[in-house]
């Protein structure tokens, strides 16, 4: 198979299945002095703190998203990839827009 970007890609191909999660978009990073733990303050009111496993290979910044799946795995998504990815339930999916009437009628 030749990947996107003209790649030889050798391995088994997967598709996910669609998944419900629950997002929280970030819109602080704190690192507390002394800490461990990195805490994003989220768009739902609450803070949350983060595990240095959580944020070994991605520090989020305001904008990205917390993101707890239906089996309770959390995790941290960019900005762009999530948005790229999900969206919102009974919203159209993005790229795609509604008819509305002043289109058609």
């Amino acid at each position: 198979m030749i990947g996107a970007k003209g790649l030889n890609i050798v391995g088994n191909r997967y598709i996910a299945n669609p998944v419900e999660v629950v997002a929280d978009k970030i819109i602080e990073v704190k690192h507390p002095v002394g800490s461990l733990i990195t805490v994003v303050v989220l768009d739902n009111g609450y803070d949350r703190g983060l595990t240095a496993g959580m944020v070994a290979r991605f520090m989020p910044v305001p904008g990205d998203y917390l993101v707890t799946e239906e089996d309770g795995y959390l995790y941290v998504n960019p900005k762009d990839v999530f948005e790229r990815k999900y969206s919102k339930k009974n919203e159209p999916p993005y790229g795609i827009r509604p008819i509305v009437c002043g289109d058609i009628c």
